[in-house]
């Protein structure tokens, strides 16, 4: 019969490899839930901000002049007047600068 000592000597380089093992495939599982969770953020902040630029899409109000829909003012029967922002907007820029893209 072996002493108690001996036997986890024996036993503790087999454990301390599962536990190595475990943790790693712990880490695995917490770094794929995260890097998953990360990707589903970007997703639908990548989706904001296309709902955004809909929203100040531009609009030709003469062969000249783009303005942005969303930040002029648009009268009931059409006719833009008063506050008319020229497009790209400051919302437009303020994104697509961020972001290093074109619209």
């Amino acid at each position: 019969m072996t002493s108690i000592p001996e036997h986890l000597d024996d036993i503790q380089a087999p454990v301390m490899a599962a536990i190595a093992a475990a943790t790693q495939s712990v880490r695995d599982i917490v770094i794929r839930d995260a890097l998953g969770e990360t990707a589903q953020s970007v997703r639908g902040l990548i989706g904001g901000y296309r709902d955004v630029l809909d929203m100040h899409e531009p609009v030709d109000i003469e062969p000249s002049s783009t303005i942005c829909r969303e930040c002029s003012w648009q009268l009931p029967n059409g006719h833009f007047f008063g506050k008319v922002e020229e497009y790209p907007c400051p919302t437009v820029t303020a994104i697509t600068d961020a972001l290093n893209v074109t619209n």
